[in-house]
């Protein structure tokens, strides 16, 4: 007696992976340190501050606004599906400052621009 079936034989293939590639990539950008420090640098050559005075305790109304255009800077970058891309908390460590700063500098930025009344 012989047995037949109609289902395909069985293969033992290369294993497949436990982690399936994601469908599409997004080029993530330069690391946030790196984009502070791009943006840092940026925001000082067009104020005429040092970055030591931008990260210093320094409470003089030009290095304010300074630090305040770079809070609002950071805080304005996106990831590619519209969420912020550093958080207050990361943000306040590279500015020296405390998280709930970031909230009070930003507004502050946009008033001084006249985005927000």
């Amino acid at each position: 007696m012989t047995f037949t079936s109609n289902a395909p034989p069985c293969t033992f293939g290369a294993p497949r992976p436990i982690y399936p590639e994601p469908a599409y990539t997004v080029d993530p950008g330069p690391s946030g340190k790196d984009y502070f420090r791009g943006i840092l640098a940026a925001v000082c050559v067009k104020r005429g501050v040092s970055p030591a005075d931008v990260i210093g305790p320094s409470r003089q109304q030009y290095v304010v606004r300074a630090r305040h255009e770079v809070i609002w800077t950071m805080r304005q970058a996106r990831k590619a599906n519209g969420k912020r891309r550093f958080s207050d908390s990361m943000i306040a460590q590279w500015v020296n400052r405390e998280r709930s700063v970031m909230v009070t500098a930003a507004k502050s930025h946009e008033n001084w621009m006249g985005i927000r009344k």
